[in-house]
């Protein structure tokens, strides 16, 4: 119990002492000027934008890859209609599909043009792909109910990275 106890307070000295170290340092923000800190922040804004982007592409790739390896699940193959599988899988692929376009196409023209047309109809492909989502919950109505969950968690993901972009694109403006 005492060894406890000293090693923690030492760990408290070590923080304090290293805390009051960092604050005698001048801050580098307080000198840059206003334009320099707006510049900064623009690239900081359009580095987020592409980081959102990116999140996204990867994120519309794991859910492909999922929804292609549901026809070869065994439990899937046993009680699933081939033909209303197929139109599960063909319709999220697609839809995942336009989305992956739209955002690379988002990425290659984010620097010189707002594409907010763009950014708002990832919304609307979302809605496509959760209209094909309840097709697939109808089709995978007899399967294992966490195949149906993992899937919706998946679309899930796709969402919320494809509310982050608009969010961004709207916010962030080109340069003039």
């Amino acid at each position: 119990m005492a060894t406890q106890t000293f090693i923690l307070l030492t760990l408290l000295l070590l923080g304090i002492a290293a805390h009051a170290d960092n604050s005698n340092q001048p801050s580098s923000s307080c000198s840059s000027s206003s334009s320099s800190s707006a510049g900064e922040s623009q690239a900081l804004a359009l580095a987020a934008e592409d980081d959102a982007i990116t999140i996204g592409i990867g994120e519309v790739g794991y859910a492909k890859e999922f929804i292609l390896l549901i026809p070869s699940l065994k439990g899937v193959r046993r009680i699933i209609a081939d033909g209303d599988l197929h139109i599960c899988v063909e319709g999220l692929i697609n839809g995942l599909d336009n989305v992956g376009r739209t955002l690379h196409k988002l990425r290659v023209y984010m620097k010189t043009t707002r594409s907010d047309l763009d950014a708002h109809r990832l919304k609307d492909i979302f809605g496509h792909i959760i209209v094909s989502n309840n097709v697939c919950h109808a089709a995978l109505n007899n399967a294992d109910n966490f195949i149906v969950q993992t899937l919706d968690k998946k679309l899930e993901n796709v969402g919320m990275v494809i509310d982050n972009v608009v969010s961004r694109v709207s916010q962030v403006s080109i340069p003039q």
